[in-house]
């Protein structure tokens, strides 16, 4: 039972260092390109860890030594200034592993501007670059609109105040009626009326009583 156990302890921890947090561990005072080449992927432990703190703590004291065993990876680029805060031109760039609790980003001095710097817990997650994302301002100029419309025209054709006048003169009926063929013209006294027909007749009596007496 005794080899069982000590053989399932040396199963368990070959197995817990197989899970072993992977980081790229390297320094560089030219780009993260050269740190690439500088150092190797190393399994994070706290042997590891302690060099790489006591390596930044002249410029870091928060960074303290430990022997934790659960880790991140560190990804960190920094200018070197002079003391009056003037850029000296001197470079770092860092990867490596820290523990998990440590706060690896904060209490750097004033000595270093510190250009940026991330941490991750995955394997080689200190390999890609931080994502920055840079949110454009929103304009605050908004194009007026147009206070200018155009006006309606207010002058409206007007309508024709002359009115073509109905014709005054209307064309008279005519007062001269149509000759029928035998008109009669009635004289106010109907008594006294001798018609036209009657006169005739006693003309042509007249002539011929002449006519017998010759």
């Amino acid at each position: 039972m005794e080899s069982y156990k000590v053989v399932a302890f040396l199963f368990v921890l070959m197995f817990a260092n197989g899970m072993a947090l992977q980081c790229r561990n390297c320094f560089s005072t030219k780009s993260f390109d050269e740190c690439e080449k500088m150092g190797p992927i190393v399994e994070c432990n706290a042997t590891i860890v302690n060099e790489n703190h006591e390596t930044f703590k002249e410029y870091n004291p928060y960074l303290l030594p430990g022997n934790g065993t659960e880790f991140k990876c560190y990804r960190f680029e920094a200018a070197r200034l002079f003391p009056n805060n003037t850029d000296t031109g001197l470079r770092g760039y860092a990867r490596g592993c820290t523990f998990l609790n440590t706060t690896f980003c904060v209490g750097w001095s004033t000595t270093l501007n510190v250009t940026s710097c991330t941490t991750c817990n995955t394997d080689n997650c200190d390999q890609i670059p931080p994502q920055t994302t840079t949110v454009a301002p929103q304009t605050s100029t908004v194009a007026p609109q147009s206070s200018t419309v155009s006006p309606q025209s207010s002058t409206v054709s007007p309508q024709s105040s002359t009115v073509s006048p109905q014709s005054s003169t209307v064309s008279p009926q005519s007062s001269t009626a149509s000759s029928q063929g035998s008109t009669t013209t009635n004289k106010p006294n109907s008594a006294g009326v001798v018609t036209f027909s009657n006169l005739t007749g006693l003309g042509c009596l007249s002539i011929l009583l002449v006519l017998a007496i010759r």
